[in-house]
Protein backbone atom coordinates (compact mmCIF):
# COMPACT_ATOMS: atom_id res chain seq x y z
CA UNK A 1 0.00 0.00 0.00
CA UNK A 2 1.31 3.01 -0.80
CA UNK A 3 1.93 6.02 2.05
CA UNK A 4 -0.61 7.96 0.94
CA UNK A 5 -3.66 5.89 0.68
CA UNK A 6 -1.97 4.27 3.97
CA UNK A 7 -2.64 7.81 5.54
CA UNK A 8 -6.37 7.85 4.02
CA UNK A 9 -7.03 4.62 5.15
CA UNK A 10 -5.81 4.87 8.91
CA UNK A 11 -7.82 8.06 9.13
CA UNK A 12 -11.37 6.68 7.48
CA UNK A 13 -11.16 3.51 9.55
CA UNK A 14 -10.36 5.48 12.92
CA UNK A 15 -13.70 7.58 12.19
CA UNK A 16 -15.15 4.37 10.89
CA UNK A 17 -14.37 2.78 14.33
CA UNK A 18 -17.98 4.13 15.56
CA UNK A 19 -20.04 3.62 12.70
CA UNK A 20 -20.81 6.90 11.77
CA UNK A 21 -18.99 9.42 9.49
CA UNK A 22 -20.13 12.76 11.26
CA UNK A 23 -19.95 15.65 9.03
CA UNK A 24 -17.28 17.35 11.17
CA UNK A 25 -14.69 14.69 10.73
CA UNK A 26 -15.55 14.87 6.79
CA UNK A 27 -14.76 18.21 6.93
CA UNK A 28 -11.67 17.56 9.11
CA UNK A 29 -10.34 14.98 6.96
CA UNK A 30 -10.63 17.13 3.48
CA UNK A 31 -9.04 19.39 5.39
CA UNK A 32 -5.91 17.87 6.83
CA UNK A 33 -5.12 16.32 4.06
CA UNK A 34 -4.86 19.77 1.67
CA UNK A 35 -2.02 20.41 4.04
CA UNK A 36 0.22 17.59 2.75
CA UNK A 37 1.64 18.02 -0.08
CA UNK A 38 1.59 14.46 -1.63
CA UNK A 39 -2.23 15.03 -1.84
CA UNK A 40 -1.99 17.49 -4.32
CA UNK A 41 -2.63 15.93 -7.56
CA UNK A 42 -4.58 13.28 -5.96
CA UNK A 43 -8.37 12.26 -7.06
CA UNK A 44 -9.46 11.91 -3.30
CA UNK A 45 -13.08 10.91 -3.99
CA UNK A 46 -12.40 7.64 -5.78
CA UNK A 47 -9.51 6.59 -3.33
CA UNK A 48 -11.79 7.20 -0.57
CA UNK A 49 -14.44 5.15 -2.51
CA UNK A 50 -12.04 2.77 -2.48
CA UNK A 51 -11.17 2.39 1.45
CA UNK A 52 -14.69 2.84 1.98
CA UNK A 53 -15.25 -0.84 0.05
CA UNK A 54 -12.38 -1.97 1.63
CA UNK A 55 -13.75 -1.16 5.10
CA UNK A 56 -16.91 -2.85 4.33
CA UNK A 57 -15.57 -6.45 2.74
CA UNK A 58 -12.25 -7.14 4.96
CA UNK A 59 -12.64 -5.34 7.92
CA UNK A 60 -11.43 -2.02 10.07
CA UNK A 61 -8.54 -3.71 11.90
CA UNK A 62 -7.16 -5.72 8.59
CA UNK A 63 -7.06 -1.99 6.74
CA UNK A 64 -5.28 -0.79 9.71
CA UNK A 65 -2.94 -3.40 10.56
CA UNK A 66 -2.24 -3.48 6.34
CA UNK A 67 -1.78 0.58 6.36
CA UNK A 68 0.44 0.71 9.18
CA UNK A 69 2.61 -2.00 8.31
CA UNK A 70 3.27 -0.09 5.02
CA UNK A 71 4.14 3.32 6.96
CA UNK A 72 7.68 4.32 8.23
CA UNK A 73 7.48 5.79 12.25
CA UNK A 74 7.56 9.03 11.27
CA UNK A 75 4.50 9.10 8.67
CA UNK A 76 2.60 6.24 11.48
CA UNK A 77 3.03 9.13 13.46
CA UNK A 78 1.35 11.53 11.62
CA UNK A 79 -1.36 8.87 10.34
CA UNK A 80 -1.92 8.97 14.35
CA UNK A 81 -1.66 12.42 14.78
CA UNK A 82 -4.18 13.22 11.76
CA UNK A 83 -6.34 10.38 13.21
CA UNK A 84 -7.04 11.86 16.66
CA UNK A 85 -7.56 15.85 15.09
CA UNK A 86 -10.00 13.94 12.90
CA UNK A 87 -12.28 12.27 15.25
CA UNK A 88 -12.53 14.73 17.85
CA UNK A 89 -13.09 17.53 15.27
CA UNK A 90 -16.88 16.68 16.20
CA UNK A 91 -16.11 17.74 19.96
CA UNK A 92 -17.79 13.88 20.47
CA UNK A 93 -15.57 11.69 23.21
CA UNK A 94 -15.96 8.38 21.39
CA UNK A 95 -14.87 5.48 23.21
CA UNK A 96 -14.74 3.37 20.19
CA UNK A 97 -12.54 5.72 18.30
CA UNK A 98 -10.41 6.52 21.15
CA UNK A 99 -9.76 2.68 21.54
CA UNK A 100 -8.95 1.93 18.21
CA UNK A 101 -6.50 4.99 18.33
CA UNK A 102 -5.28 3.32 21.18
CA UNK A 103 -4.81 -0.06 19.25
CA UNK A 104 -3.02 1.62 16.37
CA UNK A 105 -1.21 3.44 18.93
CA UNK A 106 -0.01 -0.13 20.55
CA UNK A 107 0.24 -1.70 16.63
CA UNK A 108 2.62 1.01 15.70
CA UNK A 109 6.48 0.67 15.78
CA UNK A 110 5.99 4.37 18.28
CA UNK A 111 7.32 4.16 21.41
CA UNK A 112 4.24 4.17 23.62
CA UNK A 113 4.71 7.07 25.47
CA UNK A 114 5.69 9.14 22.54
CA UNK A 115 2.58 7.62 20.46
CA UNK A 116 0.27 8.47 23.80
CA UNK A 117 1.45 11.78 24.03
CA UNK A 118 0.56 12.54 20.37
CA UNK A 119 -2.94 11.13 20.97
CA UNK A 120 -3.20 13.27 24.44
CA UNK A 121 -1.99 16.42 22.50
CA UNK A 122 -4.26 16.87 19.87
CA UNK A 123 -6.88 15.75 22.28
CA UNK A 124 -6.24 18.91 24.23
CA UNK A 125 -6.59 20.91 20.84
CA UNK A 126 -10.06 19.89 20.74
CA UNK A 127 -11.31 20.52 24.06
CA UNK A 128 -13.30 22.96 25.01
CA UNK A 129 -13.06 25.01 27.92
CA UNK A 130 -13.04 28.26 27.33
CA UNK A 131 -16.67 29.12 26.61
Amino acid sequence: MKSVEALVSIALATIAADGVLHEEEAIALRDRLQTQSAFKDIDLPPLIEKILFQLKTIGIDAVAEDAMSSMSIEQQETAIAISTYIAHSDKVLCKKEDAFLNKLALSSKIPSDKARAIIDSIILLHRDIFT
